[in-house]
């Protein structure tokens, strides 16, 4: 990726997608990171997200070493840097599994965040012991775009809202 007025851009030329080469992934000695994107309801990478709209966001990762188990999770912070939330991939760290490639997901509901920018961080923990394989810090961002439709949260309100979240 690439760094422009201060926004890291991807390979697909958009801060919501991001890929890693072999010799730059992010790894551990089980685990290593292939790509983090954001995409809109359509599946594309986007980084101008509807309001009204669901995210998901994903991270593909490899897993090198047989017999682990792993939980990936998922870190958004806002523009001004405010924590908003973290979550897991809950399913997947039940069990250990073999070895491979896997996509973790998050999928974030239309008309909870406030507009703005929001950045995502990424990380996969091994547990039985505890220990971090990767992290990627902010590696892909979007933008939430209010709607001024009236089926959006703020309803027929122009003005500004105040806050991290906006449900409805």
């Amino acid at each position: 990726g690439q760094v422009v007025n201060g926004y890291l851009y991807g390979d697909s030329g958009t801060m919501a997608e991001r890929r890693w080469t072999d010799d730059e992934a992010p790894s551990g000695n089980a685990a290593r990171l292939l790509a983090l994107r954001a995409r809109n309801e359509e599946g594309q990478a986007s980084d101008q997200m509807d309001i009204r709209r669901a995210v998901e966001v994903e991270m593909e990762y490899e897993v090198t070493r047989p017999d682990m188990t792993l939980l990936p999770m998922f870190r958004f912070i806002n523009e001004d840097g405010v924590f908003l939330f973290e979550t897991l991939d809950k399913e997947f760290g039940q069990q250990p599994c073999p070895t491979g490639r896997y996509t973790s997901r998050v999928k974030i509901p239309g008309n909870f965040l406030a507009e703005g920018r929001v950045y995502v961080s990424c990380y996969l923990l091994s547990l039985f012991p505890n220990a971090l394989q990767f992290s990627a810090k902010q590696s892909v961002a979007f933008r939430v775009m209010d709607s001024y439709d009236g089926d959006a949260a703020r309803g027929l309100w122009t003005g500004r809202l105040q806050g991290v979240v906006r449900p409805t």
